[in-house]
């Protein structure tokens, strides 16, 4: 599995705990749904702000076994992702 299914499971689960937790009965299920949707929506949030960003998105892109290199205009961007697979484009760019 590669990190985007991972991340997608792992969000699926959120929202099976967030519903499950619903049916309990220590407070209204009216009050659980509001915390369980509160809760679910900042996890969500976070997670997508984590893992969406460019510098992330390269990196799993670059483990994955099929992609030989990755290379990338900027050059400062390349330079940060740690891997030998990501590398900036030589020569002049826009």
């Amino acid at each position: 599995m590669n990190p985007t299914q991972v991340g997608n499971l792992i969000k699926s689960g959120l929202l099976a705990l967030g519903v499950s937790s619903s049916v309990l009965a220590w407070v209204s299920n009216e009050v659980w749904m509001a915390i369980g949707g509160l809760v679910l929506t900042v996890g969500i949030a976070i997670w997508q702000i984590v893992s969406l960003r460019a510098a992330a998105l390269i990196a799993s892109v670059a483990d994955e076994p099929v992609v030989e290199e990755v290379v990338l205009k900027d050059k400062v961007l390349a330079k940060a992702i740690p891997s030998p697979k990501v590398v900036a484009l030589k020569g002049k760019t826009r």
